[in-house]
């Protein structure tokens, strides 16, 4: 469990209470589930924990800044251990067989909010989880980082909002954030409500509903909870997600009874988005009537501050560029320090 200078070798100065803990005699599961989500907190920037079952080990891993990084290999033991506890936190059932679970946990010095979701794999379970520190979504859309000509389009159209806007592109890519910020953009005026699942982040002034299949009194679909939602005389919805035929048929239904709508899809680019609604079953009229603005996005990793050094580019990257009608003579790269 110690680290080399291979570049593909396991980052394990991003968990060093976390792996302390392991190296002691015995181990609480947990109190190794709120080290590691420390950790992971302390390192900065981390969205997501991956715990993978491998042969004779477990893998952990974060995902920083969208890019995915082994930080260890801890004894199967010690992994299983670490499962089961954070099991028991979210309210997992470990003896089901189901294929996947998922629940919710409040771990880490602070007890932040921890969305898991377990899959049983030929080699035990895997968690996945997802790190809800309201503190690291910025509120502000003009603090996102996006270009100024689509900044200026987005300010526009949410003060003239109308018919439906997408957030679209991978995992981890800030769908969401892009979302939350548009919301707080438009709630002044606005009647605004959410319907998610599950709740990741509470927005002060907005009134947020999550989904419950297990509770009578809550929606158990969003089909369901846009039907009741608008009765509450909504100006805007927001859906978590569209991933069903029926949430997408609930958010064209919203957007044509005149409300404006916002959600998030998983689509590799706005093109694909519309791909996607259409094998959902919406027809082509159905889309270009209702929907506006589809946002495609990517997070974009900085390079360090402290480290970055000039280098002359290399062919690849001065005929890349000429592509895009760009000339390329100096590169900046940094190669890692401390620091970073």
């Amino acid at each position: 469990m110690t680290e080399n200078n291979s570049p593909n070798s396991p980052k394990t100065h991003l968990c060093p209470g976390f792996l302390g803990a392991v190296s002691a005699t015995e181990e609480d599961g947990a109190e190794l589930a709120n080290l590691l989500v420390g950790d992971a907190l302390e390192a900065g920037r981390v969205s997501d924990i991956h715990i993978d079952p491998q042969a004779d080990c477990y893998r952990l891993r974060f995902r920083l800044d969208g890019q995915l990084y082994a930080v260890a290999e801890i004894p199967r033991s010690v992994g299983e251990l670490l499962v089961r506890s954070i099991e028991v936190e979210a309210g997992i059932d470990s003896t089901s067989r189901n294929e996947r679970m998922e629940g919710s946990a409040e771990l880490g010095p602070s007890g932040t909010s921890i969305r898991v979701a377990r899959a049983l794999t030929v080699q035990g379970p895997k968690l996945s989880l997802r790190l809800l520190e309201a503190s690291r979504i910025e509120h502000d859309i003009r603090e996102l980082g996006m270009e100024q000509g689509d900044l200026n389009e987005l300010l526009e159209w949410s003060s003239h909002a109308e018919g439906m806007l997408l957030c679209v592109g991978p995992t981890g890519c800030g769908k969401t954030t892009t979302a939350y910020s548009l919301l707080n953009e438009m709630k002044p005026d606005r009647n605004i409500l959410t319907l998610e699942d599950p709740v990741e982040f509470a927005l002060e002034g907005i009134s947020q509903i999550a989904l419950d299949r297990d509770n009578p009194t809550q929606p158990a679909s969003f089909a369901e909870g846009v039907h009741d939602l608008l009765r509450h005389d909504p100006d805007t919805l927001f859906l978590g997600e569209i991933r069903s035929d029926e949430t997408a048929r609930a958010a064209i239904s919203a957007s044509f009874s005149g409300h404006v709508l916002l959600s998030t899809m998983h689509s590799r680019d706005p093109a694909g988005a519309i791909t996607l609604l259409r094998s959902m079953g919406v027809k082509d009229y159905e889309i270009a009537a209702s929907l506006k603005i589809i946002v495609g996005q990517r997070v974009l990793r900085k390079l360090c501050g402290d480290c970055r050094q000039q280098r002359a580019a290399k062919p690849p990257e001065v005929e890349a560029a000429r592509e895009q009608g760009v000339s390329l003579d100096q590169v900046w790269d940094a190669p890692g320090c401390e620091q970073c």
